[in-house]
Formats: C-alpha cells, sequence, structure tokens
C-alpha cells in the first residue's frame, strides 16, 4: 500500500528540525494531534518529534532515532489497519 507524499516517513526526514526534509502532515499520537511543523514554520526532524512523544534522545545518532520512529510507525500502522482497513 503507497503512503500519501506527507506522511510520516523517517526516511526523509532530518534530525533536526527545518532543511530540505518535505512538510508532513499532522498525525496523532496518544490520543492528541501532534503537529508537524514548529512554531517558527519549520518542519519537525526526528529529534523533536521523539522528545514530544517522550523518548529521551541523549546519545541518539540518526540511526537509532530512525528505529525508533519506526517503531511508532509500525504501531501506529497496525492500529490504523486492524481499525480502518
Amino acid at each position: 500500500m503507497k503512503r500519501p507524499d506527507d506522511a510520516l516517513n523517517v526516511d526523509r526526514m532530518n534530525v533536526k528540525d527545518g532543511g530540505k526534509q518535505p512538510f508532513m502532515r499532522d498525525t496523532v499520537w496518544d490520543g492528541k494531534c501532534q503537529r508537524m511543523v514548529t512554531a517558527q514554520g519549520l518542519q519537525k526532524g526526528m529529534k523533536t518529534v521523539l522528545e514530544e512523544r517522550g523518548v529521551d534522545t541523549r546519545g541518539h545518532n540518526a540511526e537509532k532515532m530512525k528505529s525508533a520512529l519506526r517503531q511508532f510507525q509500525a504501531s501506529y500502522t497496525n492500529t490504523y489497519n486492524n481499525n480502518y482497513a
């Protein structure tokens, strides 16, 4: 199944906010909307998204952050498929 171009995709995200990463759609996390854009209008990077989800990112390199976000992504996909597909 092809995901929308603006879906959360860790392979297209930067570690830090902004840069050349695409703008991604807001998502729902823990029953609340998680904006994917900062108050300054920058795209959120992996570090910001993980920290907002309660993950301590100290000592994480880009690959470890991608791995952590993929776990969230898989969890969301399974929940979506079980409830809406």
